[in-house]
């Protein structure tokens, strides 16, 4: 089993669920429109998402916060959250 403790694994894992997604795009979202775009993983749960000519992007939109990397960084996304912590917006945390 995958360890799913980055965005890219969460992306990993997804893909071997939806082998057949669009150029290997996972979005999870209402309603997508995806032009010129391959290998990303978007995330918003209320939200029409559209991606044009992007690639291997993590985009996650929980509403009260936006998170935008590349696959190949998400694995830092505790940066972010110590950063938030040290900054006392433990709220987004």
């Amino acid at each position: 089993m995958d360890d799913l403790g980055s965005w890219a694994a969460l992306y990993e894992h997804q893909l071997t669920l939806q082998p057949d997604a669009t150029a290997a795009n996972i979005v999870e979202a209402p309603d997508a429109l995806v032009i010129d775009a391959h290998g990303n993983y978007v995330y918003s749960s209320d939200k029409f998402v559209a991606l044009l000519g992007v690639k291997d992007l993590v985009v996650v939109d929980t509403g009260d916060a936006l998170l935008i990397t590349s696959r190949s960084h998400s694995q830092d996304v505790g940066k972010v959250v110590k950063q938030l912590v040290a900054q006392g917006k433990t709220d987004l945390v």
